[in-house]
């Protein structure tokens, strides 16, 4: 079970980014590569990874520890489609953000990172949406041909027009395929 710090997205912004990753679905097609794409249930923004935790003791055991992030919900837009590769991002096929967004919520991560002490790599992260993952590694050519073929179909699919409203930070678990998300005690 996948255990988050993340944000969840209103219902309008996942009917956006369905609509956009069925537009992106019939434009790699015709690539010889098999993916895995993410149920519409499972789509939020990632922050911080805390498998460690199960119970509301714990939940609430973290929410003291990262008192002080900034929990205030925002909005932003979707600003391309790229594939992870290297490290826990090997494989992915996200939504990157934009600038701003992107900002606020790398400022999280950092705080939360700084507070739990338990990445050993904190330079690595990529706010994104993730929506979908490769079902068998590529060779380098592949990649190479794969993130210029992903950059095309930015631009003609409906991805480019996604705009996003998030709720507050949350504590999200993936259970029995959707999200379940549950409040902070900040």
């Amino acid at each position: 079970m996948n255990r988050h710090l993340g944000y969840t997205l209103d219902n309008h912004t996942i009917l956006q980014v369905v609509n956009g990753i069925d537009s992106v679905k019939t434009l790699v097609e015709d690539y010889d590569i098999e993916i895995s794409w993410f149920s519409p249930k499972v789509i939020y923004i990632p922050l911080y990874r805390i498998e460690y935790l199960s119970d509301i003791i714990s939940r609430y055991i973290l929410s003291k520890k990262i008192k002080g992030v900034d929990q205030s919900s925002f909005s932003g837009r979707v600003d391309g489609i790229d594939l992870g590769l290297s490290g826990k991002y090997k494989g992915l096929i996200y939504l990157s953000l934009d600038d701003l967004s992107s900002k606020k919520i790398r400022n999280n991560y950092y705080f939360v990172d700084e507070k739990l002490k338990v990445s050993s790599n904190a330079l690595d992260f990529i706010p994104h949406i993730p929506i979908a993952r490769l079902s068998r590694d590529i060779n380098e050519l592949e990649i190479v041909n794969f993130r210029s073929h992903l950059k095309n179909i930015y631009r003609q699919s409906k991805v480019d027009s996604i705009t996003f409203s998030t709720d507050i930070l949350s504590y999200i678990k993936y259970l029995d395929g959707k999200i379940i998300s549950k409040k902070l005690y900040l």
